[in-house]
């Protein structure tokens, strides 16, 4: 799996809080169109609130039963 670089990458992974400021202020954002960036930002305001200090390695999309 190494040699076919299917390994998964070892090491430090930011939390969700910083990836998405990060995104709101990246070029990806920038070019989409102000509705959607207005969605996208309340939208991800609230999953900070959620996730916030949570490593982007730990989220799952699986409930919890």
């Amino acid at each position: 799996k190494r040699r076919d670089g299917r390994l998964p990458q070892t090491g430090f992974r930011p939390k969700f809080e910083d990836f998405a400021r990060e995104y709101l202020n990246g070029p990806i954002l920038a070019q989409k169109k102000v509705r959607t960036q207005n969605n996208e930002r309340q939208a991800i305001r609230r999953w900070i609130e959620h996730l916030g200090g949570m490593r982007l390695d730990k989220i799952d999309v699986t409930p919890e039963n």
